[in-house]
């Protein structure tokens, strides 16, 4: 079933997004935990369970920052098909894909993504 509400998406290569400017809604970080037979090419060979803990607290430890009203939850998901860059994480509604192999990786989503607004570049997926 379609709806009439007119859907856009901008991808990393395009215009930088405001992300500032749209209306309070809840924000979805999905981060990939799929268990593969290969744990070499996939993010479970990352620590990807400790990433995403460190995911949950590093929202936590923000939220006073976060735009009144705005809630971001973290949620693990099933595979996200960029194995070799993971763990990945996409973030909803923005549709900002993201490599996230580092807790700094992690800091720079919350502080520069979710807190200022604004996509962190070098570590957005094509």
């Amino acid at each position: 079933m379609l709806l009439s509400k007119e859907v856009r998406l901008t991808t990393a290569s395009s215009t930088p997004m405001d992300l500032t400017s749209r209306p309070t809604q809840d924000t979805y970080v999905f981060m990939c935990c799929n268990v593969r037979e290969n744990k070499l090419a996939c993010g479970n060979a990352r620590d990807r369970d400790r990433m995403l803990d460190y995911f949950r607290q590093a929202i936590l430890a923000r939220q006073a920052d976060f735009q009144p009203g705005r809630r971001v939850k973290v949620n693990p998901s099933g595979c996200l098909s960029h194995c070799a860059q993971g763990p990945t994480v996409v973030i909803f509604p923005d549709n900002v894909w993201y490599r996230c192999r580092t807790i700094e990786d992690i800091d720079a989503i919350v502080d520069q993504h979710l807190v200022q607004g604004t996509p962190v570049t070098h570590l957005t997926l094509p």
